[in-house]
């Protein structure tokens, strides 16, 4: 069983931190992580960024012929005030599956919203950068 948990990152609960040990996870598994991000982030009304921090490099749960089933549900599983998503410790093959299911379902717009960085203090600052950035347009 996959061990992980998601609390607030901030007190302005503005950045979840979803710290993820995938050593044996499921599909089951990605798709509780994702409802109950999706069940936290409902209740606030602002804007919130995940950090998804993966404690070893992640590997695509039970390899089966469902994997872009998976992949696009969860992708599809989103709340409406969802800000950007940065994978961190992620491999090549994880981001370039989460990219491909993206743009083959037409969801150009919601994969722009990912990062995969190596570190966390790399996740924090495009939080800050894209935050500043945001209150510049304003």
């Amino acid at each position: 069983m996959m061990s992980y948990t998601i609390e607030w990152h901030d007190d302005n609960k503005t950045i979840l931190l979803v710290t993820v040990d995938p050593i044996d996870w499921t599909w089951k598994d990605a798709h509780n992580i994702v409802r109950t991000q999706v069940e936290m982030m409902q209740t606030v009304a602002h804007t919130v960024h995940t950090i998804f921090a993966f404690t070893t490099s992640p590997r695509m749960p039970n390899r089966d012929e469902k994997l872009f089933t998976h992949l696009r549900s969860l992708l599809n599983t989103r709340a409406d005030n969802e800000g950007l998503s940065i994978f961190v410790g992620t491999n090549k093959l994880f981001s370039t599956l989460l990219n491909t299911v993206g743009k083959v379902n037409r969801l150009t717009w919601l994969i722009e919203k990912y990062h995969f960085v190596t570190t966390f203090d790399q996740a924090c600052d495009i939080i800050a950068q894209h935050k500043s950035n945001v209150l510049e347009t304003r």
